[in-house]
């Protein structure tokens, strides 16, 4: 275990690399998470956010193997899990376009699987204050495994509270037909054809 000492040396490190984040610092970032990291190795945390710094830089290996670091102290970190749940959902589309590949060599439905129980761990008991992103994409991954009953309640608080999401509507309705109400499907399309052309199709 490390000392106290060393504790409030990585809690330092970890205040620091959140900073130098904030400030575009990028690669300073990841040298002050390393040696917290290095100083506290059982704080989840800390892998959980260079993770996350390495997916935005798009280092997407650094991200997995870090998350994954993150997740052997906390299985239930909120922020690995988000990395972990990003790339999978990531990886899942990818594979159902092309037909191959994955983190694993395994199928588009391992990869939905492993993003929909990353997502539902990064979200559990507080999905009304996650990122609306992180929201938007666990919606589509309920659509797309037919968890429509789960998609539904998500869709409605992102389509009333992010009105300028033009896929919202659509994928709204297309879980409200899946779960065999079309009538609430038909209604909402209503509503927002009219402000935008686009869902009139759908509609007809």
């Amino acid at each position: 275990p490390a000392t106290s000492d060393k504790v409030a040396d990585a809690y330092v490190q970890f205040v620091l690399g959140h900073h130098l984040d904030e400030t575009d610092q990028e690669d300073a970032a990841v040298a002050a998470y390393k040696r917290a990291l290095e100083l506290d190795p059982m704080a989840a945390d800390i892998p959980a956010e260079l993770a996350g710094l390495y997916l935005r830089l798009n280092k997407v290996q650094e991200a997995t193997t870090t998350a994954e670091q993150a997740l052997k102290i906390a299985p239930a970190n909120r922020e690995a899990n988000r990395v972990l749940g990003t790339i999978d959902a990531a990886l899942s589309e990818s594979a159902s376009d092309s037909g191959r590949g994955s983190r694993a060599s395994g199928s588009s439905d391992e990869n939905l699987a492993k993003a929909l129980h990353h997502f539902d761990l990064a979200m559990a008991g507080t999905a009304a204050e996650t990122d609306p992103n992180v929201r938007a994409t666990l919606s589509r991954l309920y659509v797309r495994s037919g968890a429509y009953a789960k998609a539904i309640p998500l869709l409605v608080d992102l389509v009333n509270q992010e009105p300028g999401w033009q896929d919202g509507p659509m994928m709204l309705a297309e879980a409200y037909a899946g779960a065999g109400r079309v009538p609430d499907g038909i209604a909402l399309l209503e509503e927002r054809a009219t402000d935008d052309p686009r869902l009139l199709p759908a509609l007809a």
